[in-house]
């Protein structure tokens, strides 16, 4: 993914619009996107939450100022627009009422999905293995 946002930005494409090729609109300023790429590799994926919490009902990773361990949490709002962390389950305990500060998020991984070689050489190996488990 840098490598593809490093070529947009060779283009003249702004970071924020590196997704949109458009280089008609927009102009890059190398030093704003210097600094967002050193800060997005320095954080390794990590958004401190002085920058804002993750879009509501988001499941995502968090990190307590607190405590050493990381959880699963679901960042939620109230009709009144105020947000909190929750633990994710059936009782969705807010994590302040724990006593655990989230102090940073980040966003979970996708889902593996195996590719259509990775499943049709599982499928010979289990095939393989049923045939000699039938002698």
């Amino acid at each position: 993914m840098l490598k593809d946002l490093l070529e947009k930005f060779e283009q003249g494409i702004s970071f924020t619009e590196a997704k949109n090729c458009d280089p008609d609109v927009f102009v890059v300023n190398a030093e704003e996107l210097k600094e967002k790429i050193d800060k997005e590799l320095k954080n390794e994926g990590w958004h401190p939450i002085e920058e804002g919490p993750p879009q509501p009902d988001t499941v995502v990773l968090v990190s307590f100022e607190n405590h050493r361990a990381v959880e699963i949490g679901i960042y939620m709002e109230d009709e009144q627009g105020s947000g909190a962390f929750y633990t994710i389950g059936v009782q969705k305990l807010k994590f302040l009422d724990l006593d655990v500060i989230v102090n940073a998020w980040m966003e979970l991984p996708k889902s593996y999905r195996a590719t259509s070689e990775q499943k049709r050489f599982r499928k010979e190996i289990m095939d393989d293995f049923m045939k000699k488990a039938r002698i």
